[in-house]
């Protein structure tokens, strides 16, 4: 690990996106993932001291080396024999709509992983399917920070086959607690409550016994605090070639607006809505 103790930490795999094929037919491969996009776009906001723990296979590694460095995020790569490899389509245009087919999957974080982690002052847990962090390490990565965020796709997307498919979060009502801010989308919501009214979804899952929640839809995001307040802010417009990292970006930079700029409540949302809204103009990473 890093000497300097980070200020944010993400912690999940990275992927390795196959974007299309070269003229010879072989693929050709983009970084991406939660930690990538979202561990950027938080350096690039102005947090200092961002770390990434990842798990990726040896060869893939120069695929995130240059990115990293070029945001000044400092990065651990844990052995995997495998990346997890995802393929997106978006077949109705609708961007929560989006299917994703697993190729290949990165090995599961262990105890030991986590318990080698540092104390910070924020961990942002962001894995890309159930399984790659299970939930029982989640008391493990809340000791070593008062602030703990995750990503709900770590929790409910599943390969059946190769696709990724979203299935209920079996038992949150026990693993929910752990969590500070829970981020979500619009399908994630109807899924883990029934509610199609993601305002409405959200109070549920207060009820279920989740914190502050950071919601995502077509149009903007929502900030649900437990203590009943609701904040929306829109996104401007946006490119669909744009939108793969929406989520992990919109977290990215409320963090920051919390931690880094003093920002609450509704300034802080806008500031989240504003620096998606500019990393959706294209594909990629937040760069600011």
């Amino acid at each position: 690990m890093a000497a300097t103790t980070p200020s944010v930490l993400f912690v999940g795999d990275t992927a390795r996106d196959k974007i299309g094929t070269r003229g010879d037919g072989s693929p050709i491969f983009v970084a991406g993932g939660g930690v990538y996009y979202g561990g950027i776009a938080c350096s690039s906001c102005g947090m200092s001291n961002v770390s990434v723990v990842t798990k990726c296979a040896a060869k893939d590694v120069p695929l995130y080396t240059a990115d990293f460095a070029r945001a000044g995020v400092k990065v651990t790569y844990l052995p995997s024999v495998e990346s997890t490899q995802c393929e997106h389509a978006f077949p109705t245009g609708n961007p929560d709509n989006r299917v994703t087919v697993a190729v290949t999957l990165a090995d599961p974080f262990t105890e030991g992983d986590i318990t080698s982690l540092p104390n910070c002052p924020c961990i942002m847990l962001n894995p890309l399917y159930k399984g790659a962090c299970p939930e029982l390490l989640l008391p493990l990565l809340k000791k070593k920070t008062p602030f703990l965020a995750a990503d709900a796709q770590g929790f409910v997307r599943c390969v059946e086959d190769t696709v990724m498919v979203r299935h209920p979060w079996q038992h949150m009502e026990q693993w929910l607690p752990y969590i500070d801010l829970f981020k979500i989308d619009s399908l994630e919501g109807e899924l883990l409550t029934g509610s199609a009214d993601l305002p409405s979804a959200c109070r549920l899952l207060h009820q279920a016994g989740a914190n502050d929640i950071l919601a995502t839809h077509q149009d903007g995001v929502f900030l649900s605090r437990k203590d009943g307040s609701l904040f929306e802010a829109r996104w401007g417009s946006w490119k669909l070639e744009g939108r793969t990292g929406r989520g992990d970006t919109v977290t990215a930079a409320f963090i920051t607006a919390l931690l880094q700029k003093g920002l609450v409540g509704q300034e802080a949302l806008n500031f989240a809505a504003e620096i998606c809204t500019r990393k959706m103009q294209k594909a990629g990473p937040f760069w600011g």
